[in-house]
């Protein structure tokens, strides 16, 4: 596989500039990848190849192709690509490293050495680390408290770029958040997943690299960029996109990428967002129609709302629909094993606060949604790995 950046030019939405490249393979036609990023960065947007590579990195994996790039990368960026294909090697034996072509370069300190991004998007997650981050302090065993500076949004990720209406939306609450909050936003948009990327599993591979990719343009911005774990659950043999193995190594020599909160439980992350009325106006859990709402119905939106009437401010939680939570239990059917965990969470704080008919409620939504888990079983993960490879396989046939 190839990438070759090819101009950076004038975006369609004013006050945005476009960096475009074309990738392929020498037996495929060329496709067009493009970043819009606000004009008033451009001086601070990398010119190296970086985010490039990583962006398409994952498709040369799937493909065991080498992966070529017209522009220096960075060398540590570099070496820490390379550890990360051990690591998805070690989840699919049947892929292997692939060979990165690019010249390997020294990077310059960043422009804001101080500065720290996030990636935001509203939901539980990016909400806690905004409100709860932590580094640690120049003496050993010594953490302070750290102002995130920057809120970053990627449109076409979460929301498809077709949904005009919905990004709008979001990009309106997003800008409320940050000016109530006294945070900068900065909203990338991009066609990722308009390209041939879109066919790579986003939750258990691709979602990781394609945030690093629109991180590492920012790498003369910031100086560091959050990543917010999702789950404090995963075990090092299970495949995520984000996952404790692989986010720092999308690191370069000027922008790191910290996992934060990956020890916290959900729980606990809901019970400092339930103190926030901006969070509680604003949070934003529900991808079930992957738009800018809470559909208040799905087991997601369900689950949060449950959590929030444990710690008593569902009623302040304007962002979801009203009515009573516990009405909408017996709907619920839980699908995927690894949500079980964070419904069980729920029992210990809702009995805390004296509410044992949420703990029964919890009790009887587990036992209706027990035949289907045991049906499905955690073979599902075992089901993509098994499909990953047969994909690559019947591609090769075909070439």
């Amino acid at each position: 596989m190839w990438i070759k950046p090819v101009t950076v030019s004038r975006a369609m939405m004013p006050g945005y500039v476009r960096l475009e490249a074309k990738f392929g393979q020498q037996s495929t036609g060329a496709e067009s990848l493009w970043f819009d990023v606000p004009e008033t960065l451009q001086k601070e947007i990398s010119d190296q190849g970086n985010f490039w590579l990583q962006a398409v990195l994952p498709l040369a994996f799937q493909l065991q192709e080498p992966l070529e790039c017209s522009v220096p990368a960075d060398a540590v960026w570099l070496q820490n690509a390379r550890q990360t294909m051990q690591i998805w090697n070690r989840w699919y034996p049947d892929l292997k490293p692939v060979e990165i072509k690019a010249a390997a370069i020294s990077s310059p300190a960043p422009a804001r050495e101080n500065r720290t991004g996030l990636f935001f998007t509203g939901g539980v997650d990016s909400f806690h680390s905004l409100f709860d981050f932590e580094e640690p302090g120049a003496s050993a065993g010594v953490v302070k408290k750290a102002v995130v500076d920057d809120l970053i949004y990627v449109c076409g990720y979460d929301i498809p770029l077709r949904d005009r209406a919905a990004l709008d939306r979001k990009a309106r609450t997003l800008a409320n958040i940050a000016r109530e909050l006294g945070k900068n936003l900065v909203i990338i948009t991009t066609n990722l997943r308009e390209t041939r990327l879109r066919k790579l599993d986003w939750g258990k591979i691709m979602h990781g690299p394609a945030l690093g990719a629109a991180g590492l343009i920012l790498e003369g911005h910031c100086s560091r960029i959050l990543f917010s774990a999702s789950s404090n659950h995963q075990d090092d043999a299970t495949p995520w996109g984000t996952h404790p193995l692989t986010d720092e190594l999308l690191s370069s020599e000027r922008l790191r990428f910290i996992r934060y909160g990956g020890a916290i439980a959900r729980v606990e992350k809901t019970a400092v967002v339930a103190k926030s009325p901006v969070a509680l106006n604003h949070l934003h859990v529900c991808w079930a129609e992957k738009s800018d709402t809470n559909c208040g119905v799905c087991e997601k939106c369900v689950r949060t709302m449950l959590t929030l009437e444990i710690f008593g401010a569902l009623k302040q939680a304007t962002c979801f629909p009203s009515g009573s939570v516990l009405d909408k239990l017996p709907g619920i059917r839980v699908t995927n094993p690894l949500a079980v965990p964070l419904w069980e969470e729920l029992k210990a704080p809702a009995l805390a606060h004296g509410r044992a008919d949420i703990v029964r409620a919890i009790e009887a939504c587990l036992a209706n949604s027990r035949p289907g888990l045991m049906k499905r079983g955690f073979g599902i993960l075992r089901g993509f790995e098994q499909r990953f490879r047969a994909a690559r396989k019947a591609r090769f046939r075909r070439a």
